[in-house]
């Protein structure tokens, strides 16, 4: 995903907050941190990100990559079982 992220023209960076390697931030510690312009989450809208937005001058995009049918970590579990398994 940061890739296919990284290869469009109006995207200077793409910063994984990957919470499984202990870099678990809330949104306004994300925000702090990287003072991004634009920040995009799968979440729906939420009052307390829309003031973390004002605050640090940054447009909040809610609902990116539109409606999870399934999650990554349960593609990849299916993935990687053994096939008497499947």
């Amino acid at each position: 995903r940061k890739a296919v992220l990284e290869a469009l023209k109006y995207i200077d960076k793409v910063v994984i907050m990957d919470s499984s390697k202990g870099m678990d931030m809330s949104p306004l510690s994300a925000i702090a941190f990287v003072r991004p312009n634009i920040y995009a989450t799968g979440e729906s809208k939420n009052v307390a990100l829309d003031l973390i937005g004002k605050i640090y001058h940054v447009k909040i995009k809610y609902g990116v990559g539109g409606k999870r049918i399934r999650s990554s970590s349960e593609l990849l579990k299916e993935y990687y079982r053994t096939p008497w398994e499947k």
